[in-house]
This record gives structure tokens, sequence and C-alpha cells, in this order.
């Protein structure tokens, strides 16, 4: 088996008050991200949005809480540091922090387009 490792793109931007977000991707393939994301407690993300790819989430420390709707019903996850969930493609979400201090999680996304703000 072959690997071929390009070197990676990093971006920094804010998402909203108390949270940050450091991306990296291939030059050659901008939309396969690891994203990385650090939350104030109780910030994150003002809407729910959604992703035409699935998520893979990996809480690297602190609390988040996750919500998801399915099927027109709100779901709320409670996740601690050392999990790793997958968020379905198409399904509005947000993560939070809901500890009493700062939380990181990782975020893995295969081609994936930018997100949409429309659930």
């Amino acid at each position: 088996m072959t690997y071929i490792m390009q070197p990676l793109m990093a971006s920094h931007r804010t998402d909203g008050p108390g949270a940050r977000e450091k991306r990296a991707s291939a030059p050659t393939d901008p939309w396969e991200t690891v994203r990385e994301y650090a939350l104030h407690p109780g910030s994150g993300p003002p809407t729910l949005h959604t992703h035409p790819v699935h998520e893979t989430v990996c809480v690297t420390e602190g609390v988040v809480g996750v919500l998801t709707v399915r099927e027109g019903k709100a779901h709320q996850e409670r996740v601690p540091a050392g999990s790793v969930f997958i968020i379905p493609a198409h399904v509005p979400h947000v993560v939070t922090n809901i500890g009493i201090t700062a939380a990181r999680f990782l975020t893995f996304q295969p081609l994936s387009p930018p997100m949409s703000d429309e659930p």
C-alpha cells in the first residue's frame, strides 16, 4: 500500500464568542479536512447546521453537548473527553461546551463542501 503525503494548509477562524477553529487540508483537496475547535464554557456555533457528508468527532478535552434533530425531534447528548462519535450526513446539529472548563475536539470530514446554516 502506498501513501502519498501532502503538505497541509492551515487556517484559523473564530466562530462566535469563545470559539476558535483551526483547519488543515491538502492544497489539492481543500475539502478533505481535519479541524480542531476550542470552546470556552457555554460557547459554540450560534445555530444548527448540516453537512452533506458524515462528520466524525473526537472530544479531546472537557465536556461537550451535542444537539441533533432527527425525524423532527431534538436529541441532546453529553459527551466527555476521550469519546468519539459520528454525526450522519444531513442531520442538523450543534456542538457546544457544556462544561465548566475549556473544551477541545477534532472533526474529520471526507470531501465536504462548506457547511450549510440551513437545517
